[in-house]
């Protein structure tokens, strides 16, 4: 039950994070209990559905070398973005930025380019914070 109740955290947090990295191109409803349900849906699908997947699609995850399973996560989370329709995702514009005469140029991202980073952002922080708990 402890596990969880911790992934449902993790989910809330990376949800959140995600929002505010991704600004207008990804949204969700301002309701807090909306953003339960949010942050409960995706944790039972990557708790649920994700493990199925990569087991079904390991063989195609071999031969890529592990670069399938953000194709998973991208999958899993436009389920979640389809079962959820309050949220939503659109092109995003990276408006680019200078540091000390480094420059990272502006970048569009089309749909299919924002939900996959959108969902390597949450998979990636709700590791992070699993990994700070353990």
């Amino acid at each position: 039950m402890k596990h969880l109740l911790r992934t449902y955290f993790f989910y809330l947090v990376a949800l959140f994070l995600a929002t505010q990295v991704f600004g207008s191109s990804f949204t969700l409803p301002v309701d807090l209990k909306q953003w339960l349900i949010a942050a409960a849906m995706l944790s039972l699908l990557n708790l649920l559905l994700k493990p199925i997947l990569n087991l079904l699609l390991l063989p195609i995850t071999l031969l890529t070398l592990g670069l399938f399973s953000f194709v998973i996560n991208a999958a899993v989370f436009y389920l979640f973005l389809q079962l959820m329709p309050q949220a939503s995702i659109s092109a995003w514009t990276f408006p680019g930025f200078t540091i000390a005469s480094f420059a990272v140029p502006a970048l569009e991202l089309p749909y299919l380019g924002t939900l996959l980073a959108v969902s390597v952002l949450v998979s990636v922080s709700t590791n992070f914070l699993a990994y700070l708990v353990e």
